[in-house]
C-alpha cells in the first residue's frame, strides 16, 4: 500500500520538475530566440513562454541600448 503513494508521489514531483523546467518569462524590453535541437525556429517577445524542456532553448536578447 505504501509503494502506491510513493509512486504517485515520485510521478507528481516529476510532472512539477518537468512543468517548472518550460516556463520562462520574458520582460517587456527583453524578446527569446527559440531554438529546437540547435536550430532556429522562431522568436518569442515579452510575456510568459513555454518550452519543451531538452528539446528546446531560449536566449534572451536585451533590446535596450547600452
Amino acid at each position: 500500500m505504501t509503494v502506491d503513494y510513493l509512486t504517485y508521489l515520485l510521478f507528481a514531483l516529476i510532472v512539477v520538475s518537468f512543468f517548472y523546467a518550460s516556463i520562462r518569462i520574458l520582460r517587456e524590453y527583453q524578446r527569446g530566440i527559440i531554438f529546437t535541437l540547435g536550430r532556429f525556429t522562431g522568436a518569442k517577445g515579452p510575456g510568459l513562454i513555454i518550452l519543451i524542456p531538452f528539446l528546446q532553448q531560449m536566449v534572451k536578447v536585451d533590446l535596450r541600448l547600452v
